[in-house]
């Protein structure tokens, strides 16, 4: 069996993440059952998987947030990343599983399904995210570019120079 390679990984961690919140907020904007105060008044709707467990949707967002913080974060942060991805799913699946019994639909087991995509990716990025690429220099802050970050002549238009112009004064 070939063995994956780090670009794989990085790419597999967020297809999962995307994946798995993407799940939870389809799952989260269905009905679930009935509301519980349906049984003492008939005029309640049913309630969706949003109102029933509301921390599912907003850690589900929160997972979404993980997908580009994974891409763009190195070392250590990445690793933090992970471990909020591994966190996020865990309360997600802690907080659905208890809904099971009062449900009358499969919307929970999708949420569950999701939460756990969630986590398993948190668990790869925190195992193995240190050696996944990062973003080029090219996309850092200019200042921490290795060139100081003056790379074009609109840096030399806010200092206020002549970019046309060269230090021994040729064109």
């Amino acid at each position: 069996m070939k063995r994956s390679t780090p670009h794989r990984e990085l790419a597999a961690a967020c297809l999962v993440t995307l994946l798995g919140a993407l799940c939870v907020l389809l799952a989260g904007g269905r009905r679930w059952v009935a509301h519980p105060a349906a049984a003492a008044a008939a005029a309640a709707g049913p309630a969706t998987g949003t109102q029933i467990v509301p921390l599912a949707r907003a850690l589900s967002l929160v997972a979404l947030a993980g997908v580009v913080a994974l891409l763009a974060a190195r070392g250590w942060t990445r690793l933090a990343v992970g471990a909020a991805l591994v966190a996020a799913g865990l309360a997600i699946v802690a907080s659905t599983v208890p809904r099971f019994a009062a449900a009358t639909v499969l919307w929970p087991v999708l949420t569950v399904l999701g939460g756990a995509m969630v986590l398993s990716a948190g668990t790869l990025t925190v195992l193995r995210g240190r050696s996944w690429p990062a973003l080029g220099a090219r996309y850092a802050a200019p200042s921490a570019r290795p060139d100081g970050g003056e790379l074009d002549a609109w840096a030399a238009l806010d200092r206020g120079e002549d970019p046309t112009t060269t230090s021994a004064g040729q064109p």
